[in-house]
C-alpha cells in the first residue's frame, strides 16, 4: 500500500490493491494502533496512456545570467504494451549528463498526464534527434526541451484513460453459478474459464476495480455467505468512452 499527504486538505491518503486490502489496513489501524480512522467511498487510481504514434521536436534556447542554454530534442512517443510499463530509448552519443537529464526530465513527465493528471503508463519514447552547441549545451537545456516534446507530442497522441482490471478467483456451490455468473456479467466482467471441484465450482475471470466494490458483501448475499473469492490487480485496459464521459463530468 502507499501513503501521502493531499497538500489542500492536509488529509493521509491511503491506496491499496483493492477494497479488501484497504478493510484490512483500515481495520488494523483502528485495532493495533487505535487511530480514529474515518473512510469514505473507495476512489479508482486511473492511469493515462496514448493511441497513436507520433514523433516531435522542441528546442529551448534562454539567455540565463551570463550564458545561453540551448538544446533541442525530437522524439517518437507511442503506445507499449510489452512487459514494462514504459520504455525509454535514448541515444548513447550523448555526452552522460545530458543524457541522465533527459531521461529525469521524462521520468517527471510521466507522474500526471494533461488529461486529468493520473499517472502516464503503457507508452514508449524514442529519442530519435538531439540538437545542441558545445558551447551552449546544459543539463538545464535538455531537461526544458525534452519536457516540451514530450508535452506536445502527448497532447497529439490521442491520449486515453485506462482502468485498473482485477483478476477474481470464486469458489462456489454448483447451485449458485448461474447467480454468481449474472453478478459478474452485471459488473462488465468477462469469464475465462469454470472448472468442477466436486459439489463446488472454480470460477476465473477478470472484473474492473470500479465495478467490484461491494463484491463481497454481494457475494455473500448471492450465496448465503457459502461462497468465497480472491482478487488482485491483472492490468490495464482502455475505460470506455461513456464511462470516461461520466468520470469526466464528475471531476471537471
Amino acid at each position: 500500500f502507499k501513503v501521502r499527504s493531499d497538500p489542500e486538505t492536509g488529509q493521509l491518503l491511503v491506496s491499496g490493491m483493492g477494497e479488501l486490502h484497504l478493510e484490512i489496513l483500515v481495520d488494523r489501524l483502528q485495532r493495533e494502533f487505535r487511530v480514529p480512522v474515518r473512510t469514505g467511498k473507495p476512489q479508482v487510481s486511473y492511469r493515462e496512456t496514448v493511441t497513436q504514434k507520433v514523433e516531435h521536436s522542441s528546442t529551448f534556447s534562454r539567455l540565463i545570467g551570463q550564458k545561453t542554454h540551448y538544446a533541442g530534442v525530437t522524439l517518437r512517443l507511442e503506445p507499449y504494451n510489452k512487459g514494462k510499463d514504459i520504455k525509454i530509448h535514448l541515444p548513447q552519443e550523448l555526452p552522460r549528463e545530458f543524457l541522465d537529464a533527459i531521461r529525469q526530465s521524462l521520468n517527471d513527465s510521466f507522474s500526471a498526464g494533461s488529461m486529468l493528471g493520473y499517472p502516464i503508463t503503457n507508452v514508449r519514447v524514442t529519442v530519435t534527434g538531439v540538437d545542441y552547441r558545445e558551447d551552449e549545451a546544459s543539463d538545464i537545456a535538455f531537461k526544458a526541451a525534452a519536457s516540451q516534446a514530450f508535452t506536445e507530442a502527448y497532447q497529439k497522441a490521442s491520449p486515453a484513460l485506462l482502468e485498473p482490471i482485477m483478476d477474481v478467483e470464486v469458489i462456489t456451490p454448483e447451485e449458485y453459478m448461474g447467480d454468481v455468473l449474472a453478478d459478474i456479467s452485471t459488473r462488465r466482467g468477462k469469464i475465462e474459464e469454470v472448472e468442477s471441484i466436486k459439489e463446488h465450482k472454480l470460477i476465473n475471470g477478470f472484473v474492473p476495480l470500479a465495478a467490484s466494490f461491494g463484491y463481497a458483501t454481494a457475494l455473500r448475499s448471492l450465496t448465503q455467505g457459502r461462497a468465497s473469492f480472491a482478487m488482485h490487480f491483472s492490468h490495464y485496459a482502455l475505460l470506455p468512452e461513456e464511462l470516461r464521459k461520466k468520470l469526466f463530468d464528475y471531476l471537471i
